[in-house]
């Protein structure tokens, strides 16, 4: 298991998954029907896109549940990719790599509130929330790999 954090309970509720088992990636289904209420209930106060403020609640909750999360510091994605480009110039090149690294005091909470709060668009990347589901906070990314034909295909 490549899972690090400095709780040990929530460690212990991801091995052991005694959390909210929604954190997966977005399926939709139907949940029970609640509305959307705004925070600051004012007859003067105009909500604008108030359709797409429900959307993005409902996809919220439909991913991460209403209970709380397992906390977690820390998550990083290692990322290795080649050059999209011409064939020549692709195998000169050396694969770009970089390492990708989030950290909050309650990681899974502030993913959660990405989306309700703009900086994301819900659904949240399933990169993001299989953290708990995959009991993993460090992340390899890279290209597949295409298929090398071997002599026996190359001739059929």
């Amino acid at each position: 298991m490549d899972l690090k954090s400095r709780c040990l309970d929530s460690l212990k509720d991801i091995v052991f998954k005694r959390f909210n088992q929604n954190l997966q990636a977005y399926h939709p289904r139907p949940l029970q029907k609640r509305n959307y209420a705004p925070a600051i209930v004012d007859p003067r106060v105009t909500y604008e896109n108030l359709k797409e403020k429900e959307r993005i609640h409902h996809l919220t909750r439909e991913t991460f549940g209403d209970g709380p999360l397992p906390k977690l510091e820390h998550a990083s994605y290692r990322l290795e990719t080649t050059f999209k480009g011409e064939p020549g110039i692709a195998e000169k090149i050396e694969p770009l790599r970089c390492v990708i690294k989030f950290s909050s005091p309650n990681l899974l909470e502030s993913i959660r509130s990405l989306a309700p709060s703009g900086v994301a668009e819900a659904p949240i990347s399933n990169l993001l929330t299989c953290i708990p589901h995959k009991a993993r906070n460090m992340f390899k990314i890279s290209d597949k790999k295409p298929v090398q034909p071997t002599s026996s295909q190359a001739t059929n």
